[in-house]
């Protein structure tokens, strides 16, 4: 999640190529997180942080691992 944090949006084969994922195995963390109401999937092909805030608190925990 650090490569959407970014930018607050990114191209699934972005994050998918960064987490080392194939793509059946990615969607299911996809789907997981967008029942979850924590990304968005409003244009094909991206992933979007939907949860406030959400960006600086993943932020904050990779910093302290």
């Amino acid at each position: 999640m650090n490569v959407i944090s970014e930018t607050g949006e990114c191209r699934v084969k972005e994050i998918r190529n960064a987490l080392r994922m194939t793509s059946s195995l990615f969607s299911v963390y996809r789907d997981r997180l967008k029942r979850k109401g924590v990304v968005s999937m409003a244009e094909y092909g991206k992933m979007s942080l939907i949860l406030p805030r959400f960006a600086e608190f993943v932020k904050y925990r990779c910093v302290e691992e």
